[in-house]
């Protein structure tokens, strides 16, 4: 539905939208069952649609794995396509 207002498509990077480069992501699953998603589970009665989020570029440093982004940026938004496992440790990996 999103992709209907003219957000950028997966992966893709956008300069558009707003002063900051932002793209798509999908979400990986593993993040369904964790407290970042409870409320939608619960809105949704337990069964998640496909997730897409939206992330924006972390000013000159980028995204998250991009060549010289600071590792500490990644409190400010979770990468959400990493499956929850491989996600550096931070305080949306240890949501109660």
């Amino acid at each position: 539905m999103a992709m209907e207002h003219g957000l950028p498509r997966l992966g893709e990077v956008d300069t558009e939208l707003t002063s900051l480069k932002v793209k798509t992501v999908r979400v990986h699953g593993s993040w369904h069952g964790s407290p970042l998603l409870r409320t939608a589970r619960a809105f949704y009665g337990g069964r998640l649609p496909e997730y897409r989020q939206l992330m924006w570029a972390e000013g000159s440093e980028g995204f998250y794995g991009d060549p010289g982004f600071d590792e500490e940026l990644v409190e400010r938004q979770p990468d959400l396509a990493i499956p929850l496992a491989d996600h550096p440790k931070c305080v949306w990996t240890a949501l109660p």
